[in-house]
């Protein structure tokens, strides 16, 4: 029995027996270990798949062309928007009159209100309902319209007057009263217009910004999830969309401020032809609700008609004064009235126009310059790639075991 034993004693007959029975185990759990290596090649393959979809998405030219075509989808929503949009989102966007007073406030604290009185303001165009984009657009400068032609000179001032009426070119003559009327009317009106105009610039920038808001949120669920992907394209986009709208409105604040400055009107001064005495005094003056609804729908007359000459001497009389005030409140009627339609001519041109037609080349070309922005993606890219190739190493190394654990299994 002694030698019996002796024959199981010794190291080879160890490492043996051990062998023999780490075999056994291995192949009792060779199906377990071979699902495992399975999983962990699957796991590595997905990931490398979102590696791939990361890269495809990423690529560097491909982006440029998703950013051009979001480009060319916000400037057509632009469109949109400014021609009405009946939409849930939209909608939900809109404000009322009072509404936008109060985040215009808000937003821009260092400016002030539109100065028109209160009884003025149930005349605004729609006034109490929710608008945005063209509607709100059209709301705004029914405003500034209904605000200008609110304003009230006042009466002249008698010094303000004879100072005005000096000598003529040849210094030989006076001045007559109607040229100084009209000098006086010049300088008033450019005070009293003047004041609105910082006003009028702030409310488009507004109402620019509130068009940009409403055209993001209308964007197609592609175009968010490309901003979302790349934050800095939208906020280029945005950057380029808001110094576009604030040159075109600094633009419009010259042209206006220059126009109230340099611009006057001719009236026709006409004797009336009847023999009627002077308006009497004790006529019930026209309301002033009354006035601006009355030159909003027929305008104001060009023709200044008088009952009798203002005569031509140095001495100003109460009775030159006053006819002098009725010829300067048709004179500025004429230029509230002008100026409203000046101010329109001038958003259509130089705000509402290249908003639509302007717009889209600016983009493009800036979309053109974004390589630098472009660059932290392009640093990202390196990175991954490497990460690729680690991983198509490893499921190479992965796919060799899974096979060789095949082949164990058949024996």
């Amino acid at each position: 029995s002694d030698f019996e034993l002796i024959e199981h004693i010794g190291f080879l007959k160890l490492a043996a027996f051990l062998e023999k029975r780490l075999q056994e185990k291995f192949l009792e759990n060779l199906p377990q270990i071979r699902r495992q290596v399975v999983e962990k090649s699957k796991s590595k393959n997905r990931e490398l798949q979102d590696v791939e979809v990361f890269l495809k998405q990423t690529n560097i030219e491909e982006v440029k062309k998703r950013l051009e075509e979001c480009t060319s989808d916000f400037v057509a929503t632009i469109r949109k928007v400014l021609e009405g949009s009946a939409s849930d989102t939209a909608m939900l966007s809109g404000q009322t009159l009072e509404e936008e007073m109060l985040d215009f406030a808000q937003k821009y604290p260092n400016c002030e209100p539109l100065d028109y009185p209160e009884e003025m303001k149930p005349f605004v165009l729609n006034h109490k309902y929710k608008l945005q984009g063209g509607s709100q657009y059209k709301r705004m400068m029914f405003e500034f319209e209904l605000a200008l032609r609110s304003k009230d000179i006042g009466k002249l001032s008698d010094e303000f007057l004879v100072n005005a009426r000096g000598l003529n070119a040849n210094m030989n003559a006076a001045v007559t009263w109607k040229s100084a009327i009209n000098t006086v009317m010049k300088k008033m009106t450019e005070v009293t217009l003047s004041k609105d105009v910082s006003t009028i610039a702030c409310r488009a920038e507004y109402i620019g910004s509130r068009i940009f808001t409403i055209t993001m949120s209308l964007l197609g669920d592609q175009n968010h999830k490309l901003l979302e992907a790349f934050p800095f394209a939208r906020d280029h986009l945005s950057k380029v969309y808001h110094a576009f709208v604030h040159d075109r409105v600094k633009d419009l604040e010259r042209r206006i401020g220059e126009f109230i400055v340099a611009a006057s009107i001719t009236l026709n001064w006409k004797k009336h032809i009847r023999d009627e005495p002077e308006p009497s005094d004790k006529l019930e003056p026209e309301s002033l609700v009354g006035r601006v609804k009355r030159e909003m729908r027929i305008g104001v007359p060009n023709e200044v008609f008088w009952f009798e000459e203002i005569p031509e001497t140095d001495q100003l009389t109460e009775k030159m004064l006053n006819q002098a005030n009725r010829l300067a409140e048709v004179y500025f009627s004429g230029m509230r009235g002008y100026l409203a339609g000046y101010i329109e001519l001038l958003f259509d041109v130089f705000f509402k126009t290249p908003l639509i037609h302007d717009l889209p080349t600016i983009l493009a070309g800036q979309l053109a310059g974004i390589d630098h922005l472009l660059e932290p993606l392009a640093q990202k890219q390196t990175k991954i790639i490497e990460q690729k190739k680690l991983l198509e190493v490893e499921l190479q190394e992965l796919h060799k075991q899974i096979q060789l654990l095949g082949e164990i299994s058949l024996k």
